[in-house]
């Protein structure tokens, strides 16, 4: 078990006394690493088969990587290595020391691993048949999947190593360890934002665990896996925590550092990655300390990992032999200190071999280089000389790859996500939208919008952006899985200048000098809390309300704000100075997190709007003929009442029907008591009997986007504002249903899918109704403009 180690490091103001805690010092080591390209652990089996390569080939391939990393070794001697009486390999000896390892055939990568400091014969028995297996795995995995990657993705890797050096022009790079660097560039810690998404205690939030940072920031470096497999349950504090990993990942939106500046949708991938990992993991979750242990054998198939190898440090020259192999093949390992886990991601270049760089997990705070073979002081923390190292942590290919397949339990969908209605300026939003399907099948997810806001999903990432502000719009999310179709909507407020509103939420920021005063509109009501967060264990910066008339209500302060305000608008502030005290301004600390959270609200974003002007409603206008009509109704009405939705045509229809359930219902103006149809609402078809011609006005809001269809005959609305060729328009539910009829100006048209050209009915448009004949019970989900 690992109890996570927390920094506590503190921003002194200026002209504060010192105290015993420690002083703001960020070493930001800069470093930058070429594009990868060639290390064979990295690389998938390809499908099909390739050419066996010669002895000769081997050494010439040995020989130009030598070369290419300007390496003063020389080959000493080459052989034919084996896995299971299968010849699979070369496996090169170096002068003075060192070893290169060249895949039999040229559909691999070139150069499975390599070491200039270390004998093959050095690494553990284990590992080396690991390696030596790896190279004869078959191109088909056990459960018969095949790699998309086409048969010659390794061709330019060979093409490259296999030119006389002389010739050899350097098109592409292949990427070796120096050392006195390190490879991870993240610098993650273990409380907030990272521990957003995880279990609270009495409101507060947990630390993540610092084995869920030393994983996650090993799993950023290697940017896998593009999607994982299983669900995974835990029981904590009496809460059943649930994690799908058959979600996608997004490696490239995920920061070194997560801070103000960066977007919430991106602080929100990182910790729902660090949640994921800690339910997998069975965390135990502390305000002090979060205890857990690395279950590297759901890890590795929940992730696509290959197997991870354990080693303590009881013979100390194996043991950093082999953290010098991996680094040098590009693979961080997981270092278990006493207590604590770590990343070891480089070695210095002083001759020992024992001298490691370490990511300690802690926002880069003492990220540096320790002789491991000695106890270590780091911070307020003391480590003895005994040490665990997990390795071989890559991602797995072809046979090692052994991914969960999901149960077929029949269960829909789920959007965890709150989705409540928000608010937003002009220059719009990305909204990161958690979904799952409970039997870990995959979900698709789709969107829509109403108004002037676009609504774009790209994987599981809603972006919103508005074409107009002081607008008030509908937004639809579908999650569709092979088990059926879920959906949330929520609303969108568009404003020209941002405010703020709900009962909890983060604003970003960053300083731009030490004088700066940043300031933020909020709807504020009841007792609030507002808490700042820079980087450091403190706040490090000052906090202070105003109401609306330019009083300060509470603050400034250096430390969180609570306090108990009358409902109505303010204004956040936000500086790193108050009068004549400050924090010192740095580039690197300039960003910072504002979280707000209070107890109750009652005061809604339709409120909002209401109270600027802004309508909630839209207004439409179906012409209607002298008898019979088949309408729908493409805006919501806000009173579904029948005779409310049919005033503006009151003493000008006979009837009006439907057939809902299989069955018909009428109203009779002149019998209302008497009718079973009683109210009107989108995605319904009605037969309205008009005794004079004229137009139905009806105001109200955007409806969802998706209609039930029962097998068999449907009358049905349109609930799009957009008219579509049919096939268009009906292009989710294509081959489910057999005809689609319309009732236009007197005359029946129809669409038959397998028969386009001789249909009549070309088009679907609001504000009528339609008959669809449905050979199977569906969803029907309509497109939005």
């Amino acid at each position: 078990m690992y109890v996570d180690l927390a920094i506590k490091r503190n921003l002194r103001v200026k002209s504060y006394k010192g105290d015993n805690t420690m002083n703001c010092h960020n070493w930001k080591i800069q470093h930058t690493l070429q594009s990868f390209i060639l290390i064979g652990v990295f690389l998938f089996a390809r499908p099909g088969f390739g050419a066996p390569v010669s002895m000769d080939l081997a050494e010439q391939v040995a020989d130009n990587f030598l070369n290419h990393v300007s390496a003063v070794h020389t080959i000493e001697s080459i052989k034919a290595v084996e896995s299971n009486e299968e010849e699979v390999g070369y496996l090169v000896q170096l002068s003075p020391q060192g070893y290169i390892l060249v895949a039999g055939d040229n559909i691999r990568v070139p150069i499975k691993g390599y070491s200039l400091t270390s004998t093959f014969s050095d690494l553990p028995e284990t590992y080396t048949q690991n390696l030596l297996r790896e190279l004869e795995v078959s191109t088909t995995n056990s459960h018969g999947i095949l790699s998309t990657q086409p048969d010659n993705t390794n061709a330019p890797h060979w093409e490259y190593l296999l030119r006389p050096p002389k010739l050899a022009i350097s098109t592409l790079i292949i990427q070796s360890y120096e050392p006195d660097t390190f490879l991870l560039t993240s610098q993650w810690n273990q409380s907030y934002p990272y521990n957003s998404l995880i279990p609270t205690i009495d409101g507060e939030p947990t630390l993540t665990g610092c084995v869920q940072i030393a994983v996650a920031q090993i799993m950023l470096y290697h940017a896998h896996p593009t999607v994982g497999s299983g669900v995974f349950t835990h029981t904590w504090n009496d809460q059943i925590l649930t994690a799908v990993m058959n979600r996608p990942f997004n490696w490239d939106i995920m920061p070194d550092i997560v801070n103000g500046s960066v977007p919430q949708y991106q602080r929100d991938e990182v910790a729902a990655l660090i949640r994921d990992i800690s339910i997998l993991n069975r965390a135990n979750f502390g305000l002090d300390f979060t205890s857990t242990m690395f279950r590297y054998w759901d890890f590795e198939r929940a992730f696509g990992y290959a197997s991870i190898f354990e080693m303590d440090i009881s013979d100390p020259d194996l043991f950093f032999t082999t953290i010098k192999n991996e680094i040098d093949n590009l693979r961080p390992l997981l270092l278990s200190m006493p207590g604590h886990m770590t990343v070891a991601d480089g070695y210095a270049s002083d001759g020992t071999g024992r001298k490691i760089h370490i990511n300690l997990g802690w926002g880069g705070n003492y990220d540096d280089y320790y002789y491991l073979d000695q106890t270590n002081i780091i911070g307020p923390y003391s480590f003895s000389p005994d040490h665990r190292i997990f390795y071989n942590i890559r991602p797995c290919e072809g046979d090692e790859c052994y991914p969960y397949v999901p149960t077929g339990g029949g269960q829909p969908p789920v959007i965890t996500s709150s989705l409540p209605d928000i608010i937003i300026d002009g220059t719009g939003t990305t909204l990161r939208i958690d979904a799952y399907d409970p039997d870990g099948d995959t979900v698709t997810l789709s969107s829509s919008s109403t108004c002037d806001v676009q609504a774009e999903l790209n994987s599981n990432l809603l972006t919103l952006t508005p074409l107009d502000t002081d607008i008030y719009c509908q937004v639809d999310v579908q999650a569709q899985s092979d088990d059926g179709t879920t959906f949330k909507t929520f609303n969108v407020l568009c404003l020209e200048d941002m405010i703020y509103l709900g009962t909890q939420y983060d604003i970003g920021g960053q300083f731009a000098d030490q004088d700066e005063i940043d300031l933020y509109s909020a709807y504020l009501e009841g007792y609030t809390t507002i808490s700042g967060h820079r980087g450091y264990s403190n706040q490090a910066f000052y906090i202070w309300i105003k109401d609306q008339y330019g009083n300060t209500v509470a603050g400034p302060s250096n430390e969180p704000i609570s306090v108990n305000l009358e409902p109505g608008f303010y204004t956040i502030a936000a500086s790193l100075r108050s009068d004549m005290i400050f924090y010192p301004y740095s580039d690197d600390r300039s960003s910072y997190l504002l979280r707000i959270t209070g107890d109750e609200l009652t005061y809604t974003v339709s409120d909002l709007a209401t109270s600027l002007g802004i309508s909630l409603e839209s207004e439409e206008g179906i012409g209607l003929n002298i008898g019979w009509n088949l309408i729908s109704l493409s805006e919501h009405p806000t009173d579904t009442s029948i005779s409310t939705v049919l005033n503006t045509i009151t003493d000008k229809y006979i009837s009006v029907w439907a057939y809902i359930d299989g069955s018909w219902k009428v109203y009779d103006p002149a019998n209302p008591g008497f009718s079973d149809l009683t109210t009107m609402e989108t995605g319904m078809g009605y037969w309205i009997n008009m005794s004079s011609t004229a137009t139905l006005t009806v105001s109200g809001s955007v409806p969802s986007n998706y209609i039930n269809l029962s097998t068999g005959w449907n009358l049905v609305g349109y609930n799009s504002d957009t008219a579509q060729a049919v096939a268009d328009a009906l292009a989710s539910i294509e081959g489910k249903y057999i005809s689609v009829w319309a009732y236009i100006n007197g005359a029946w048209q129809v669409y038959d899918p397998n028969n386009p050209g001789f249909s009549d009915l070309t088009t679907i448009e609001p504000g009528y109704g339609y008959w669809i004949n449905a050979s199977e019970a569906c969803t029907w989900t309509l497109p939005r403009s």
